[in-house]
């Protein structure tokens, strides 16, 4: 936690400028066309992968008194 607070307060430190002074934040950001694909394809990979997470957590993670052998 200690690590990744000086990393975000450096960052912070640093705003509005990446690399100062050539690159900031607005010229760095990628297309808006871009940015709608990547949030559409991690919305649809979170409506797939979800289910089989919490599918995969229930087996491995249930009750070991209802198996046979146990």
């Amino acid at each position: 936690m200690q690590v990744a607070a000086v990393v975000c307060g450096f960052g912070a430190a640093q705003y509005p400028f990446i690399v100062t002074p050539d690159v900031s934040f607005p010229s760095a950001a990628a297309p808006d066309p871009v940015l709608e694909v990547v949030a559409y394809g991690m919305t649809l990979g979170l409506v797939l992968l979800a289910p089989a997470y919490l599918w995969l957590f229930r087996v491995f993670k249930g009750h070991t008194t209802d198996h046979p052998l146990a």
